[in-house]
């Protein structure tokens, strides 16, 4: 009876709802880190938007707006694959990029916001990606 009601209560406190981001249009990174975070919080569903615009946070009712620094070589992977580009210099091209996440703050941050930035900011930040 005891783990029951422990489960139950762990339920109750899970992250649910709904999550709409604006993200930019580089899916070759975003796509993994997404489908980690729904296989995590399978209760919350994400609206996405792959775009590189500058979006109004509040009128367009985004609840996170992830936006890339400067992007670097995932940003152009598929281009590269296709032998659409060439890589002239490898050495002195770098996989390191800053990420940026914003949020409006005239609202109260949610349990489902947290944890989207927390599985950004560990995925992100992950050796992988700088190597």
């Amino acid at each position: 009876m005891a783990s029951l009601q422990h489960e139950l209560t762990a339920h109750q406190h899970r992250p649910k709802g709904h999550l709409r981001l604006s993200l930019p249009n580089a899916r070759a990174l975003m796509l993994p880190i997404l489908s980690d975070f729904t296989r995590l919080y399978p209760e919350i569903t994400l609206d996405l938007d792959f775009n590189d615009r500058v979006v109004d946070l509040i009128d367009e009712k985004f609840d996170a707006v992830v936006r890339a620094a400067c992007l670097p070589d995932f940003a152009i992977h598929d281009a590269l694959v296709a032998g659409k580009l060439e890589r002239v210099l490898p050495d002195q091209t770098g996989r390191s990029g800053t990420f940026h996440m914003l949020w409006p703050s005239n609202r109260y941050l949610t349990s489902r916001l947290r944890v989207l930035i927390d599985h950004f900011s560990a995925r992100l930040s992950a050796p992988s990606l700088s190597q």
